[in-house]
């Protein structure tokens, strides 16, 4: 199994938490049990990812939050994150479902119900 710009997106993620940490967590993903299925594939479908494509895009446009500093508090900067992610997350699989076809790329994917999947991504501060 290979997954790119996990490595970058850790990267990134490892400097925001080195310059803001101040014990402030959100956590976003989906809650439909089958999603992990989906993210990462089985022994019978190939991985149709829509969850670290999010993140690796906003990883990707980090620079678009400006000056950290702009922010009120570290909260705010992890909170625009995550709430990020989680739209992007929302945005792939709604691409999917114009298409017919289940996060990912792949054409010959089957046809999939997304809507609960979309409406299971959250975003929920932890800490």
């Amino acid at each position: 199994m290979s997954i790119f710009g996990v490595t970058e997106l850790i990267d990134v993620l490892e400097d925001v938490k080195t310059r803001y940490a101040d014990g402030v967590a959100y956590v976003t993903g989906p809650t439909a049990e089958y999603a992990i299925y989906l993210e990462m594939g089985t022994s019978k479908m190939e991985a149709y990812p829509f969850l670290f494509p999010a993140m690796r895009d906003v990883a990707n446009s980090w620079g678009k939050y400006g000056d950290p500093s702009a922010f009120n508090s570290t909260e705010a900067v992890v909170k625009a994150i995550a709430y990020d992610i989680e739209a992007q997350a929302k945005k792939n699989v709604e691409a999917a479902k114009s298409s017919g076809r289940s996060p990912g790329t792949d054409s010959s994917h089957p046809k999939v119900q997304t809507g609960n999947l979309r409406s299971s991504i959250k975003t929920e501060r932890v800490r």
